[in-house]
């Protein structure tokens, strides 16, 4: 019998807020997300790089991908796909302003902590009940990983249901990124499904019974649904009367099924954001940080990056490349350019993570590099 992948309690009956702000492309949110690993033994300790994979598969499908261009998509449904133009970071600032790498390790003695919940609060969420505490989650992404035998594989808590004790979304650890051990669930895309629902997204079928077509998600271009779909169902399958786009992200088929997230779904989730998650619009801002104008991608070099101006043009400033202790390793100056590389002359780093920082006048932002 296959496990549950994806809890949804009391969204069922949820009424959509009336949401008016939307962002506009160039504002573009960048969401600061810290991993908890709660493990009991080295099976549960998983390792960075599938983190790594993760943050890849979320900014994949949410700022870069576009399902108008996926012929799987079938014909009818494929126009109203839509990229939802956010993105995901790894946090490299903690709540106290000291550097992190945005994944953090607990070790505990007690089983299943996915599931558990211990007076009146879900035990993986704090330190004394054998978990990790939750960072500010009006700030951060909180996901944590932990066994999850007992219940769903994973669960998100709701925009309307969060609380600063709980929030964010908790997965089991097969569940993370790219593992092909975990078939058919084994492209990362279970976060994606969960993200979703941290932003608001209810399932197409949005009813504790199976039959019935008087709830749905209340998001206009998805069309109402009388059941779940799982699996990987053949189109067309048809349901309350029209075809069903059982191939929706926020529907529970498998990984290989997954296709899109319409404009409405998209346009929701940013309304979401904006309006009951206004905190997570800037990755890792801290006093004086601002958002990125600056795209980072490593060059085909070694511990060197490719640095170009998000929206074209030129640019003047300061780049340098800090350690996770602080420490500076080299800093430039740039004037007038548009796409260079950093450093220009390459040290021998460490394989690890390390920070490049941007400054021009009052403006600053960090990222996030990796070292190979």
């Amino acid at each position: 019998m296959q496990a549950q992948r994806c809890a949804q309690h009391a969204a069922a009956f949820h009424v959509y807020d009336q949401i008016g702000h939307i962002l506009s492309p160039r504002e573009s949110p960048v969401i600061p997300v810290v991993f908890h690993i709660v493990y009991q033994d080295s099976a549960e300790n998983i390792p960075d790089q599938r983190i790594y994979s993760q943050m890849e598969i979320l900014n994949r499908i949410f700022d870069l991908y576009d399902p108008r261009e996926n012929k799987r998509i079938p014909e009818v449904f494929r126009n109203l796909g839509a990229t939802p133009g956010i993105r995901f970071c790894l946090a490299s600032r903690a709540p106290d302003g000291s550097f992190t790498t945005g994944i953090l390790r607990v070790r505990t003695d007690r089983s299943d902590m996915g599931c558990r919940r211990e007076f009146q609060r879900r035990s993986i969420m704090s330190a004394n009940l054998g978990g990790s505490d939750i960072w500010d989650p009006s700030r951060y992404l909180n996901v944590f990983v932990g066994a999850r035998d007992g219940c769903p594989k994973a669960e998100s808590i709701f925009p309307w249901d969060a609380d600063s004790e709980t929030d964010g979304i908790m997965i089991d650890p097969e569940f993370v990124g790219v593992n092909p051990f975990n078939h058919p669930f084994h492209l990362g895309y279970t976060l994606v499904h969960e993200a979703g629902h941290y932003l608001g997204l209810l399932h197409p079928h949005n009813s504790l019974q199976t039959g019935g077509c008087d709830q749905d998600d209340g998001i206009d271009d998805t069309p109402p649904q009388d059941r779940n779909y799982f699996g990987c169902p053949t189109h067309p399958e048809f349901s309350c009367g029209q075809e069903a786009m059982f191939m929706n992200f926020m529907n529970l088929v498998d990984d290989d099924c997954m296709q899109l997230f319409t404009r409405g779904q998209a346009d929701y989730m940013l309304r979401t954001l904006a309006e009951k998650r206004p905190g997570l619009m800037a990755c890792g801002k801290i006093a004086g940080e601002t958002q990125r104008l600056i795209i980072i991608q490593p060059s085909i070099l070694e511990d060197q990056w490719i640095l170009f101006p998000f929206n074209g043009g030129i640019w003047s400033g300061k780049m340098s490349l800090i350690d996770l202790k602080g420490r500076i390793l080299t800093t430039e100056s740039f004037t007038k350019v548009s796409q260079v590389v950093f450093p220009r002359n390459p040290l021998t780093l460490a394989p690890g993570l390390y920070l490049i920082r941007y400054e021009s006048g009052d403006f600053r932002f960090s990222e996030k590099v990796l070292a190979y």
